[in-house]
Order: structure tokens, then C-alpha cells, then sequence
């Protein structure tokens, strides 16, 4: 039998200052809060690799100690500079898709993050998946990156005429629901 240690609930609460985002661990024995950021955007992404979690919102990139579930912490919060809507990992890095393209911030030091690359392109891009040296984007279309070197992705195939909705990688395959001229359907990528 399987059962939750923690359920998280990001709200939006008028009596905290600046009505102010709360992360509110909650228990069967207790309920804790635990505040984090001015609460004018709400969170939009969360990526967890071993005892931290790194969440975003619109203009912030937050890293929290989730070790103990029990006494969340923040280690670090950093400014980033446009609109930002996903997140994943890999490595020491975190790459940020944002309205403007993409970010790639060094994590090796979670109490001190640093922006190393920002890319603009323009448009909004999403960040989909990586696999291994691999980064797949949306925005404008269907976009891969190789990440061999994190500081200078380079984008190696553009599908400009694919939109991906909610993609899935199992092994070396990329399945995703899509829409080309206005018809949804199911595109599958060998990545």
C-alpha cells in the first residue's frame, strides 16, 4: 500500500503580505506553511532532482530544500530575465523556457545560481524534455538543442510547422499529440 508522505498546494492568500504565494505541506498529524515569493504570479513549473526542488515563476527561479518534506527550506532565488513558464534539469544545469527563448542557469552551487547562457529567439519557448545531450523546445514549432556543451546550446533540426502537446520520451522515442493545419493527431519522433 502506497501512501502520500506530503501533498503540496501552492494558493494565493489575501491575509499574507502582498497577498503572497504559500507552499502548504499537509499531513495527517499537521499543516505547515511555508511562503515563498511576492505572490503576484503564480508558480508554473517544478523540477526535483534528489533533495531539491526547483520551481519557477514568471520572473523568479526558486530553489528549496525538500530533504525533510517535513521542513521545507529555501536555499536560493534567482531574478530571470523574461517571463518564464517550464523547467527541467540535467546535470548542473537548469534550462528555462521563457518569452523570450531560453535560459540556461548553472545549479552546481544551489546556494549561488548563475545565469550562464540566455538565448533569444523572439518568440516564447517551452522546454520539453532532455535526453542526455538532447533539449527539446517548443515555440514556433518544434525545436532540438545539443546541450554537449550547456553554455552554448546549438539547435541542430527545426520543425517549424509542429506544435507539441504534452510529449512523453520512453526509451528513444518521443510521443507527443499535435496540430499541423488545424487537424490534432498523434506524432511519434525518433529522437
Amino acid at each position: 500500500m502506497k501512501r502520500f508522505i506530503a501533498v503540496f498546494w501552492l494558493l494565493t492568500l489575501a491575509s499574507l503580505p502582498n497577498h503572497s504565494l504559500a507552499l502548504i505541506t499537509y499531513n495527517t498529524f499537521e499543516t505547515d506553511l511555508y511562503e515563498i515569493g511576492d505572490g503576484q504570479y503564480g508558480f508554473s513549473d517544478i523540477a526535483v532532482q534528489e533533495d531539491l526542488a526547483y520551481l519557477i515563476d514568471p520572473f523568479f527561479f526558486y530553489i528549496m530544500d525538500i530533504s525533510d518534506p517535513y521542513n521545507l527550506s529555501e536555499v536560493a532565488t534567482l531574478e530571470v530575465v523574461a517571463q518564464t513558464y517550464s523547467t527541467k534539469i540535467s546535470g548542473d544545469y537548469a534550462y528555462l523556457g521563457n518569452t523570450s527563448g531560453l535560459q540556461v542557469i548553472n545549479i552546481s552551487d544551489p546556494e549561488n545560481p548563475l545565469i550562464e547562457y540566455t538565448l533569444d529567439v523572439g518568440y516564447s519557448m517551452g522546454i520539453v524534455a532532455i535526453q542526455g545531450n538532447t533539449l527539446f523546445t517548443t515555440g514556433q514549432g518544434f525545436r532540438v538543442f545539443d546541450i554537449s556543451d550547456p553554455t552554448s546550446p546549438v539547435e541542430t533540426t527545426v520543425h517549424e510547422d509542429l506544435s507539441l502537446i504534452s510529449p512523453t520520451i520512453i526509451g528513444n522515442l518521443l510521443y507527443s499529440i499535435t496540430e499541423i493545419e488545424g487537424e490534432n493527431g498523434l506524432i511519434i519522433y525518433d529522437i
